[in-house]
């Protein structure tokens, strides 16, 4: 079994309206998200077909267990 979790951090922009100063919408302020969506998509991923195994691991010891063919 391994971890498919990696904690992923995230610095908020915080995004302002222009009225209020404004937050610049710049190629590393959106890049940064980019990144950080990515991570987590990725261990979404990694998560389910974790998930995945395991279930299919299960069902088949049950199947085992009652002595049904597999």
């Amino acid at each position: 079994m391994f971890n498919v979790y990696e904690k992923v951090t995230h610095d908020p922009i915080g995004w302002k309206n222009k009225r209020v100063g404004g937050t610049s919408l710049s190629a590393e302020n959106l890049n940064k998200m980019d990144e950080d969506i990515t991570k987590i998509a990725t261990q979404l991923d990694n998560a389910y077909q974790d998930l995945s195994g395991r279930i299919e691991e299960t069902s088949m010891l049950v199947d085992t267990i009652n002595g049904e063919v597999i």
